[in-house]
């Protein structure tokens, strides 16, 4: 890594600094900026094109992750109580009770909410990238 200094002498540490013109771990460089804001002289940030991945992302990620609950709380879970119970005494005396369904069931329509508005906000981006 090359640091500056403001006399414009730098140090070499033999680490290759250089911008790439092909993309490196999904991203692009677009351009270079000598302002941070940070306060520091000669500092420099990578500005890149792409969005980074959780921006993107997010949307499908709590789709996953709602069905990897809603999955384990209703088809996984009771099968291991079930399992877990006839193991130990032969019999299935408790039926599993739904985790989620606690509370009222808010985290069902808290998802549902977020993943409702997240698809209507995603089709309006969609369609407004078409105009």
């Amino acid at each position: 890594m090359v640091r500056r200094r403001n006399d414009s002498t730098s140090i070499d540490t033999g680490i290759d600094t250089s911008i790439p013109d092909t993309p490196v771990n999904g991203f692009t460089p677009a351009a270079v900026s000598d302002d941070t804001g940070s306060g520091q002289a000669g500092a420099t940030t990578l500005v890149t094109a792409d969005e980074d991945f959780i921006n993107k992302k997010w949307r499908p990620m709590m789709a996953w992750v709602y069905m990897a609950i809603c999955a384990c709380d209703f088809i996984i879970f009771p099968l291991l109580w079930s399992v877990l119970q006839a193991m130990q005494g032969g019999m299935v005396d408790d039926q599993w009770n739904p985790i989620t369904l606690e509370g009222g069931g808010l985290i069902h329509a808290a998802m549902g909410a977020v993943l409702g508005i997240a698809a209507y906000g995603r089709t309006k981006e969609k369609l407004n990238d078409k105009l």
